[in-house]
């Protein structure tokens, strides 16, 4: 009966850890392909007009 508790256990462990493993890898960002898609890539940033902003005022 004791090694049936400790092969349960073992068993209930390894479950644990394949589901661990499962999760992060489902929950993981994807890495790029390559990074020339990524590099041409500019950084803009929206600006507010002023005189928009006087209107809502």
């Amino acid at each position: 009966m004791i090694k049936f508790k400790k092969a349960l256990r073992m068993a209930g462990l390894i479950l644990l850890l394949l589901l661990a493993l499962i999760g992060i890898g489902m929950g993981a960002p994807y890495l790029p392909r390559n990074r020339e898609e990524f590099s041409d890539k500019e950084v803009t940033i929206e600006m507010i007009d002023d005189r928009e902003a006087d209107e809502k005022d």
